[in-house]
């Protein structure tokens, strides 16, 4: 468990109460910050209330089977920073191709392994601390495309 979990929170929106509940447990024994709910309108609250660092999501919340991936669309628009990991009974290849290429980070098929849930988590936070990092070093740099100096060879 890593000492900052603490400071992670999480979404959990899944219509499926015991799927919630064992999700939640399973990253609270990690040490996660969770929250969990089982409809989109609380889900589209809790979000707005307190916007989490990554959500795991359920492709189909009882609406349709594809509203997971409406319900990605609009966390990726409104909050692009924030990771999404799908999760699916009902998955498809196709509909985790078109999940990723929306911008979830994984997708995992139910019954998941708790193991395999915390290893997507935690390399899902430690690709984003790296592309923070490696956002901030470039503003710090101020990389740019041009080559600066006065030499010779590079007036030539």
């Amino acid at each position: 468990m890593s000492i900052n979990n603490k400071f992670i929170n999480v979404l959990i929106v899944d219509d499926e109460q015991d799927i919630c509940e064992m999700v939640s447990g399973i990253l609270a024994d990690n040490g996660y910050n969770v929250r969990s709910t089982e409809c989109y309108v609380d889900a589209v609250e809790s979000i707005e209330d307190q916007v989490p660092q990554l959500v795991i999501l359920d492709v189909w919340l009882g609406d349709s089977e594809r509203d997971g991936i409406r319900w990605l669309q609009y966390i990726k628009n409104k909050y692009p920073h924030v990771i999404v990991i799908m999760i699916s009974g009902h998955g498809t290849i196709a509909t985790a191709v078109e999940a990723i290429k929306r911008g979830a980070y994984d997708f995992l098929e139910k019954p998941f392994d708790s193991s395999r849930l915390i290893i997507s988590i935690e390399k899902a936070l430690e690709v984003d601390k790296l592309q923070s990092e490696n956002n901030d070093l470039k503003i710090k740099a101020k990389v740019t495309d041009s080559i600066i100096g006065i030499s010779t060879n590079i007036k030539i």
